[in-house]
C-alpha cells in the first residue's frame, strides 16, 4: 500500500511540473496578480475600458526599449499586462528574453490573408505568458508584436 502511495504522488509531482514553467511570475513589476485598482494611486485610465497605463512608467525592461506598456483591470482587479516593444530590434531582444527567463518554447506559425503570424506560449499554474508577432509586410503593412503577461 505505501509503494502505491509513494508512486501516486510521484506520478502527480512529476504531471504538476508539466503545467509551470521557470520564473513564472506572480504579478508584473511591483502589482500583484488580483490587486484592486482602488489600491494603485499612480495608475491613469487610457482610451479604452479596463486598461490602465501608470504614471511615470519606465518604458525599459531588462534593457529592452518598450513603447507601451498596458495593464489590464478585469471587476477592478488586475489580470495582464500588454507590452509593446518599440522598434523590431527590441522585438527580437524581448523574444530572447523570454526564452532566457521563461525556458523555451515550441512557437505556432501560420499565414492568413498575406499575413504571417507567430506565438509562443508559456501556460503555468497561476500564469500564461503570449508572445505574438503578426507581420504584414506582404500586404505594405510593419510588423506589430505584443507580449502578454496575465492571470490564467
Amino acid at each position: 500500500m505505501n509503494k502505491v502511495v509513494i508512486c501516486f504522488f510521484s506520478l502527480l509531482l512529476f504531471i504538476s511540473q508539466g503545467w509551470s514553467f521557470q520564473n513564472e511570475p506572480g504579478g508584473f513589476r511591483d502589482i500583484a496578480w488580483g490587486t484592486h485598482i482602488s489600491a494603485l494611486k499612480d495608475m491613469k485610465s487610457s482610451s479604452w475600458e479596463n486598461v490602465y497605463i501608470r504614471k511615470n512608467d519606465s518604458l525599459f525592461m531588462e534593457g529592452i526599449r518598450l513603447k507601451d506598456i498596458l495593464y489590464i483591470f478585469e471587476s477592478g482587479k488586475f489580470t495582464k499586462v500588454l507590452i509593446q516593444p518599440l522598434h523590431s530590434d527590441d522585438m527580437i531582444n524581448l523574444k530572447d528574453f523570454c526564452f532566457d527567463y521563461f525556458g523555451p518554447v515550441e512557437g505556432e506559425f501560420k499565414k492568413e490573408d498575406g499575413f504571417m503570424y507567430i506565438n509562443y506560449q508559456w501556460v503555468g499554474q497561476t500564469a500564461k505568458i503570449v508572445f505574438s508577432v503578426m507581420d504584414g509586410s506582404a500586404k505594405g503593412l510593419g510588423t506589430t508584436c505584443v507580449l502578454s503577461i496575465g492571470r490564467k
